[in-house]
């Protein structure tokens, strides 16, 4: 690795060439070149990563890192980015891009504070769950140096035996659990190198499960439709401990345990599931509502293929952040709808556990195993335990929240990762924004 800005240059055989020219100028950076890449499909993505620098309202930080003149090294804000395609191949079979971009040094350069702007608000629930018994965490990219001082800023903590191993190494979880539920700021420090370990990332490559060319990372929010199509075949959020992936009718979830990718589970979304089992197996639409190494989250406009809902609209949100199990989803439509969510192949279920602090069962998991998937709701909802099902119960609601998960070897990650405490970590409702401190 060479040359990197941001999330660009960062995916494997899909490198920044060095740039032409290098200016720094006080806090001002200036760098512009030439982008060679061997096929039109990679000289696509190399555009895409660097014309969506400046498509990024969600990231006002980003890193540069450069072997030839490490002093460049720090944090930035992308101030511009043009891109210019010059016209077909150029050379053999090689498609050439010219770039220029400007950018700004933050505060403390290389050693830039961090903050997470963190709100939670907690969930309505029908468990008899209140403030004080939900909790969640934040999960800091491996190899973070520094947080801030837990007494400073409010009921949370940072406890080092509570992790998950991620595909990028060992994420130390930042645990919140405060009533009213935290709002504010967490400072913290990291190196430029590590800063996107953990990362979510949004990315393009094959359709299907077994990737077949090379993933490419997606920055931005405007996507080039040949890079992930229509129906959003080809697209994947991951974060190193869960991948979501739409595929022919059914989305694939796959979870890491500590070693590996477990075998994906294919997974059903249902809309009037208790009188005519309607699945929703058609993408017609969709675009990013966020893209940040924080979380990613896009919205899917589905119908039914079959008569006579076919042209009823309904929106899915999927959302996935750093450091979390779980891929959640938010359904929404302008009619009423009896939601759920189903193994596509059955398979026996169990109930969670309604012990305080839930008065009823929050949702289901595998009956058996050492790791269990889990399907968990913040709606009143009824489980089917013979095909591993979960629906919302009448009357029926225009909107729902699932998620879906894995209960990874509890026993050796403790109790952060149990189905219940997982159903109480999403009626947390976190969400994380990071910003460079002015501190």
């Amino acid at each position: 690795m060479s040359l990197t800005i941001g999330r660009a240059g960062r995916d494997s055989g899909l490198p920044l060439p060095d740039p032409d020219d290098v200016v720094l100028s006080g806090n001002q950076l200036d760098l512009s070149g030439f982008v060679y890449a061997t096929t039109e499909a990679d000289t696509m993505a190399l555009t895409q990563q660097l014309r969506g620098l400046t498509d990024s309202p969600d990231e006002p930080v980003v890193t540069i890192t450069f072997d030839e003149h490490p002093y460049i090294d720090g944090f930035y804000r992308v101030d511009s980015m043009t891109v210019t395609r010059l016209g077909g191949h150029t050379d053999g079979d090689e498609a050439e891009v010219a770039w220029a971009g400007t950018f700004t040094r933050l505060l403390g350069f290389t050693s830039t504070v961090l903050e997470s702007l963190v709100s939670c608000a907690m969930l309505t629930n029908p468990y008899d769950v209140v403030a004080s018994d939900v909790a969640d965490y934040l999960g800091l990219p491996p190899g973070f140096l520094s947080v801030d001082d837990p007494e400073n800023v409010g009921t949370f903590g940072l406890n080092i035996a509570e992790v998950r191993d991620t595909a990028d190494g060992i994420m130390q979880l930042v645990s919140m659990s405060a009533d009213p539920p935290f709002q504010g700021g967490i400072r913290w420090t990291i190196t430029p190198d590590a800063y996107y370990a953990g990362a979510v990332r949004l990315t393009a490559g094959s359709h299907g499960y077994t990737d077949s060319i090379p993933r490419r990372t997606v920055i931005g929010r405007q996507i080039d439709g040949p890079l992930i199509t229509p129906d959003f075949l080809g697209a994947r959020i991951d974060n190193g401990l869960v991948r979501f992936q739409w595929d022919d009718g059914s989305f694939q979830i796959a979870h890491w345990d500590g070693t590996a990718w477990l075998s994906p589970i294919r997974w059903l979304l249902l809309s009037n599931f208790t009188t005519t089992q309607v699945v929703l197996d058609t993408i017609v639409a969709w675009r990013v509502l966020r893209n940040t190494p924080e979380a990613v989250a896009v919205r899917l406009t589905m119908t039914a293929s079959v008569n006579p809902t076919s042209l009823l609209r309904y929106d899915v949100d999927v959302v996935v952040r750093r450091g979390s199990r779980r891929v959640d989803f938010f359904f929404s439509s302008l009619f009423t709808a009896e939601w759920g969510i189903a193994k596509s192949t059955p398979a026996a279920a169990s109930a969670l556990s309604a012990a305080a602090p839930f008065g009823s069962s929050p949702g289901i998991r595998a009956a058996t195993g050492n790791n269990r998937w889990v399907i968990g709701s913040a709606y009143a909802t009824s489980q089917d335990l013979t095909n591993g099902a979960l629906y919302v119960d009448d009357p029926q609601p225009t909107s729902a929240a699932f998620f879906v998960s894995m209960e990874v070897d509890v026993a050796y990650y403790g109790d952060h990762d149990e189905a219940e405490s997982q159903v109480l970590q999403f009626l947390y409702g976190l969400t994380e924004r990071v910003i460079a401190s002015a501190l």
